[in-house]
């Protein structure tokens, strides 16, 4: 849920409300090749997994938009939009509820239609800060209707 305003003809402000939930995946973490070792002992070779399970990420983020190519009506056109805010893990597998602050970024398209309104199409990464690394990131893909 969103809501904002125009500031100039091209920029616009706009206050995000997110909620996302999906599961972490196993990747390695880190692969030790096998090696001649010494009497003593080294590494079995084996790659070390991210922990997997769900993760919850609310977040609250204020955000800018810059009209690249501004919609005129009834046509297309092209957005960046970057902010930062707050993020809410209320789900991990490995740590308990944490707040987490965090910077987004990305670029949208949109059709506008009568008035104000437009249909949009939009991708944004968000980076949270120090959270465990399995859920530093997301990219929602957003499709919406702007009223």
């Amino acid at each position: 849920m969103s809501t904002g305003y125009r500031v100039t003809p091209r920029l616009r402000v706009r206050f995000d409300a997110l909620v996302s939930h999906f599961t972490a995946a196993a990747l390695p973490v880190a692969f030790f090749p096998p090696l001649p070792c010494p009497s003593f002992g080294c590494g079995s070779g084996t790659a070390s997994a991210a922990p997997t399970g769900s993760v919850g990420v609310a977040g609250l983020t204020v955000n800018e938009l810059i009209d690249v190519i501004p919609a005129a009506q009834g046509g297309p056109g092209f957005y960046l939009i970057a902010g930062g805010g707050a993020y809410y893990l209320f789900q991990h597998p490995m740590a308990s509820a944490m707040m987490r602050f965090g910077l987004s970024g990305g670029a949208g398209v949109e059709l506008r239609l009568e008035g104000n309104s437009a249909l949009f199409f939009e991708a944004r990464y968000h980076g949270l800060m120090n959270a465990p690394a399995d859920s530093r990131w997301l990219v929602p893909v957003t499709v919406g209707l702007r009223l």
